[in-house]
């Protein structure tokens, strides 16, 4: 009798052990979850910082010097954001993080001194990394198998929005440059040439998929309105001002602008799918 009993205790406390073992880790896996999403809305903010800093970089280098005080203020504006990061230990686990900073560090003192296309491709090199690491974080907490229906929507916020953003931003810097000298090279229409086929893919892509989506609240069909407009103005500006013409006179201030709001269209889809995200991730547990 105090045989069965001692066994019965024993199985009754493994199981309890076992439960209460089971509930943590779920816990500390939505915890982890949680922290990724925060983790990626800082990464995302890294990113259009960088994407930014080329930006300048380009103008600066073709000699507008003004930019100077900008390009000081996106450092000091990235700085804190990479100490936060640096406390959670998920992601000081990530090589892609570690070699940013590595880059970064050299490469914000060093950019002013390099020549235009040095600057371009370390940038861009650079923010490559972080689109990849972007992707990762979410990748090694299982977030897109978890919330994600479909293998579309998932490839939809972790590749297609941040890339379509990410060519708007490379032709930005490069179109700024070119606007600022007031000529347009072969050499250059080729790569704008480039970047022009992969905004109207990836873009198209993107609109399509929202608009099979059918957002049910107006506000959200308005940013995705505001997208495609801003979208296809900018290139049809990039097309008849850059690809077009030899002598270029649109004042950079102005393409700088374009190009501007259509990487601000795509990245308010890319915050609303976030922030769709991390609700999902909050009402889990």
């Amino acid at each position: 009798m105090k045989e069965t009993l001692l066994g019965a205790a024993i199985i009754a406390t493994i199981s309890v052990v076992t439960i209460i073992y089971i509930t943590w880790k779920r816990k500390q896996h939505w915890l982890n979850q949680q922290a990724a999403v925060e983790q990626v809305f800082k990464v995302k903010k890294i990113i259009a910082m960088t994407q930014k800093h080329r930006g300048m970089c380009a103008s600066f280098l073709q000699g507008k010097t003004e930019t100077q005080s900008e390009l000081t203020q996106i450092v000091q504006t990235i700085h804190p954001i990479i100490e936060q990061l640096n406390t959670q230990k998920l992601i000081k686990q990530q090589d892609r993080w570690v070699g940013y900073q590595d880059h970064w560090g050299r490469l914000s003192k060093q950019a002013t001194k390099l020549t235009l296309e040095e600057s371009f491709q370390q940038h861009t090199n650079l923010i490559t990394n972080l689109l990849y690491l972007f992707e990762d974080i979410a990748e090694q907490q299982n977030i897109s198998s978890t919330f994600f229906a479909d293998a579309n929507s998932s490839k939809t916020l972790w590749q297609t929005l941040p890339f379509a953003a990410e060519f708007i931003g490379q032709s930005r810097a490069i179109g700024v440059a070119i606007a600022a000298k007031g000529t347009s090279t072969q050499v250059d229409k080729v790569k704008l040439g480039y970047l022009e086929t992969k905004i109207n893919q990836l873009s198209q892509t993107v609109f399509k998929h929202f608009a099979d989506k059918r957002f049910s609240h107006p506000e959200h069909n308005q940013i995705l309105k505001i997208a495609q407009e801003s979208c296809q103005y900018f290139l049809a500006l990039l097309h008849t001002e850059l690809l077009e013409v030899n002598k270029v006179t649109i004042a950079p201030e102005t393409y700088f602008e374009a190009a501007s709001k259509a990487m601000n269209g795509i990245n308010r889809l890319l915050d609303n799918e976030l922030q769709a995200l991390k609700q999902q991730v909050k009402k889990s547990y």
